[in-house]
């Protein structure tokens, strides 16, 4: 059987900060081992960190680096093949070390090509059902066609990448703890306080592992800023004007437009009514919106905000 080992004890992690680029510190745990063989090499037992293992302790990386055995021989209460091994961590100031409160933000502006009911004013020739002795057999029934526009709207993107720390192989699952939170958020609307009212929808972030022990988040909101009453184009003629229908009413941020249905009356359709719905409502049949969540940025994984 393999010797047993045993974390006997940590010492106290000492940190000098003076200087920031290449912080120095150290601190060693002892590990207890018993029952040695001759033909085992303890510094291989699989409870002995090996060369160069890292280790998070107050928010920086530590490696080991030192080693050292003690065998123990005057005790008799223990067992032959006794002793301690001394491992000691040190920063290595030629790693990069992290800061665990480092925020990135930024803004970015997409255009998007947003579509809006319009219509145009058609006729076309057909039986005049209700003529009578002496009056024209066709008639010309008008109607309001739909055709497809677009406006520019200037979306607005807001990016923060976090960082994440998972100390040890107990925590992995922690990782996947925080993208399963995460994925709660995306597609729910945010009111980030610091934007006021502004009101954000939360998109697929970006979640990778950047060091061992260093999970690097990307969050990234979407605001659309809605649009104002669209104008005809100076370009259409007078003539034409009456044959053409845009949105009389202002689009707010992320609502979009719905039509109501026409009635044809004297054979001539009456025009379309456009209205605009919230598409994150408070509510819906009287029931919260789960997709509705102003508040849901503040416990994100690594804090963004």
């Amino acid at each position: 059987m393999p010797a047993t080992v045993t974390k006997e004890m940590e010492t106290t992690v000492t940190i000098d900060r003076t200087s920031p680029s290449a912080p120095s510190g150290d601190f060693e745990v002892v590990f207890m081992y018993t029952g040695l063989t001759t033909n085992e090499d303890i510094l291989k037992h699989a409870d002995i960190p090996k060369y160069g293992t890292p280790a998070v302790r107050h928010e920086y990386i530590f490696y080991a680096r030192r080693f050292r055995v003690e065998i123990i021989r005057d005790d008799l209460s223990i067992s032959a093949g006794s002793g301690r091994v001394y491992v000691g961590y040190v920063i290595n100031s030629h790693i990069a070390v992290f800061e665990p409160k480092f925020v990135r933000w930024e803004m970015t502006y997409k255009k998007v090509d947003y579509p809006f009911p319009s219509y145009v004013l058609n006729s076309d020739w057909g039986p005049n059902f209700g003529a009578g002795p002496g009056q024209p057999k066709e008639k010309e029934y008008f109607r309001w066609d739909q055709v497809g526009d677009t406006i520019p709207v200037e979306y607005i993107g807001l990016t923060v990448t976090v960082n994440r720390l998972h100390n040890g192989l107990s925590e992995r699952i922690g990782i996947l703890k925080d993208m399963a939170q995460v994925h709660k958020q995306v597609g729910r609307m945010h009111v980030i306080e610091v934007f006021g009212s502004t009101r954000w929808v939360m998109q697929p972030p970006q979640i990778r592992q950047a060091e061992i022990y260093r999970v690097e988040i990307t969050y990234t909101w979407l605001h659309d800023p809605g649009n104002g009453t669209i104008a005809l184009p100076e370009s259409v003629p007078i003539a034409d004007r009456e044959r053409l229908f845009f949105p009389q009413v202002a689009r707010p941020s992320w609502h979009r437009y719905v039509v109501i249905g026409q009635r044809t009356l004297n054979g001539r359709e009456s025009l379309p009514t456009i209205h605009v719905a919230d598409m994150y409502p408070e509510t819906i049949n009287g029931q919260p919106n789960p997709y509705y969540e102003p508040s849901g940025y503040r416990n994100l994984p690594g804090r963004p905000f």
